[in-house]
């Protein structure tokens, strides 16, 4: 009997200390793995291509304006509501868990103009709504199997006053009527991002070897005339009548600096290291991605994080004999919230990580199951160490 109570004994000194130091170890363990990788200065993971023109996304990276005024047409343009897009380029993969971002125009007031995504083969051309479509951020189309893997295309994409055609290798693939990318009385300007989103969140793999701007629609024989141009380096567009308000043929195969041949000026910047030019505090996902596969997935992560240290911490606090169950409970939650709040601020400064509102509400909700099964396991814990029952 004497060696069973010192077994006893021996349990009971243990138990509430390692609890401690349990809860302890997991708090450390949720905050490296919450902040992981700890980096404030990534590699822009873009290069140059080695045996051609072009340069390639493999990794969270973007290229943007150099300049610090935004992509603009000269002055002597009095143009507006009018775009095409030329870009010649070639994709690494067919996502199909997110929407990389291939090219994105946003204006100095932080709001997107427009962007060009991949979905699977797809292409994805995102607008934002006007004021009356409040109950959507974005209008969207999408022109099936135009980006297959480790395939060549050019995408040419021409916007007038009401029609938007895309065109695959200088042949219509479809048009979309009173659908525009940009708006009555405006201008096609502001800050060029190619590779990724300004939250640096989408990035997109794949090669790019050529970009044009025009700052009108272009006819059918015009893009054909331009495909073949294209096919020969794109140097021809510099003779066209019609000139881009911006041409990148990135012709010099090293360095930050991608030039600008046509006559605006508009350079693009390779920066070594990678930082998003807009982040979002506490962002929230879209509803058309609530019910996703990934985003399922994610939510059930967080909340499984935080199941074990919302069990652990109140059966921690309940061990010491001086917190009833409901403090300790109280406590728990506030505990989770502190942590998971002090993480997604934190994620808000690290390029590699994005700060979202739906992993802190997980988060909490993982802590809250977890405290709530150790009131259903106290009762035994407290039987094996001697101490009292739970206090209401």
């Amino acid at each position: 009997m004497s060696t069973a109570k010192s077994l006893l004994f021996s349990l009971r000194s243990f138990l509430g200390p390692a609890l401690g130091i349990i809860c302890f170890l997991y708090t450390i363990i949720i905050l490296i793995t919450g902040l992981w990788p700890f980096n404030f200065m990534p590699v822009n993971k873009v290069e140059w291509l080695i045996n051609e023109r072009g340069i390639r996304f493999y990794g969270p990276g973007m290229v943007f304006n150099a300049n610090p005024n935004p992509l603009t047409a000269p002055k002597t343009v009095s143009r507006s509501a009018q775009i095409s897009i030329e870009i010649f380029l070639r994709p690494e993969r067919e996502p199909n868990s997110s929407l990389p971002s291939i090219l994105t125009l946003y204006g100095c007031d932080q709001k997107d103009q427009f962007m060009l995504g991949q979905w699977k083969s797809e292409l994805i051309i995102r607008v934002p709504t006007i004021k009356d479509e409040s109950h959507k951020r974005y209008r969207e189309i999408s022109v099936s199997d135009s980006l297959r893997k480790e395939t060549t295309n050019l995408i040419t994409i021409s916007s007038g006053y009401e029609t938007t055609n895309v065109f695959i290798d200088g042949s219509l693939k479809k048009q979309f009527s009173q659908y525009v990318l940009i708006r009555a009385k405006e201008k096609p300007s502001g800050c060029l991002i190619l590779g990724n989103s300004p939250e640096g969140t989408a990035p997109w793999y794949g090669s790019i070897f050529g970009l044009a701007i025009y700052d009108h629609m272009l006819s059918s024989r015009k893009v054909l005339e331009h495909y073949h141009a294209w096919q020969q380096g794109g140097d021809r567009l510099l003779s066209a009548e019609q000139k881009p308000i911006a041409l990148y043929l990135f012709h010099e195969r090293g360095g930050q600096r991608i030039q600008d041949s046509s006559s605006s000026r508009n350079n693009l910047l390779m920066p070594a290291t990678f930082h998003p030019l807009r982040r979002t505090f506490l962002g929230f996902p879209e509803r058309n991605q609530w019910f996703s596969r990934w985003n399922l997935i994610d939510v059930g992560i967080n909340i499984l994080g935080f199941v074990p240290y919302g069990f652990v911490l109140a059966t921690w606090l309940v061990s010491r004999k001086t917190i009833p169950f409901p403090r300790a409970y109280g406590i728990s939650l506030l505990l989770g919230f502190g942590i998971s709040l002090f993480i997604e601020l934190t994620q808000a400064y690290l390029p590699m990580r994005d700060s979202s509102l739906l992993d802190l509400v997980d988060n909490v909700l993982g802590t809250a199951i977890g405290a709530m099964l150790a009131q259903y396991t106290l009762p035994i814990f407290q039987n094996v160490t001697g101490g009292r029952g739970l206090s209401s």
